[in-house]
């Protein structure tokens, strides 16, 4: 429980994130970047915004930039830290020097500029599948839960390096996971 409670902390921290990206992307495309083709969103990120525009209408709340950047899912943030699919013109998207470069790195004021993309997206993403797994009632034992708690701190400190050190100093995960090896109360 306790994991999860993190990851829903994080989805705020990395919604900064991604106002951040939304600032930066707002500075080159215009604010409603994810609506502007120059953007290079693949078809799949284009979908969840037509989406995402949908249910804020039927919702009757405004469409404008704060409420969609606030409606995307923390999987959609992740995807954009991938390398791109399928564009709707046809061609391949290239999430590199559309959106990482130019923006997305900023997500992550606190890492140095030698974050790779897909470093970036491979610590999300394991994030993202150990979240979806707890949000499911899945098991989460089998899933290395030592190595996403190690996830999600070093993605957090990348973020903000004193939120990572509140949860180290607060959190009782790592206790937990270090104890369930000798502490028969603690068996998965």
């Amino acid at each position: 429980m306790e994991h999860r409670n993190l990851c829903c902390l994080l989805r705020p921290a990395a919604g900064s994130g991604g106002r951040t990206s939304h600032r930066a992307r707002s500075w080159k495309c215009g604010p409603n970047w994810f609506d502007n083709a120059g953007t290079g969103l693949d078809a799949g990120a284009q979908r969840r915004i037509r989406e995402v525009k949908k249910g804020l209408r039927r919702a009757g709340k405004p469409v404008e930039p704060p409420n969609v950047v606030a409606a995307l899912s923390f999987g959609f943030w992740v995807s954009l830290t991938d390398s791109g699919d399928k564009l709707n013109s046809g061609g391949q998207a290239s999430y590199e020097d559309k959106l990482w470069r130019p923006a997305l790195r900023r997500a992550f004021p606190a890492c140095d500029t030698t974050l790779m993309r897909r470093q970036a997206h491979e610590r999300l993403n394991k994030i993202r599948e150990f979240r979806n797994r707890i949000a499911h009632h899945e098991p989460i034992f089998n899933k290395n839960p030592d190595c996403c708690h190690e996830a999600i701190l070093e993605v957090t400190n990348w973020i903000s390096p004193g939120t990572a050190e509140w949860i180290r100093a607060y959190s009782r995960v790592g206790e937990l996971l270090s104890s369930k090896d000798t502490d028969p109360a603690t068996k998965f």
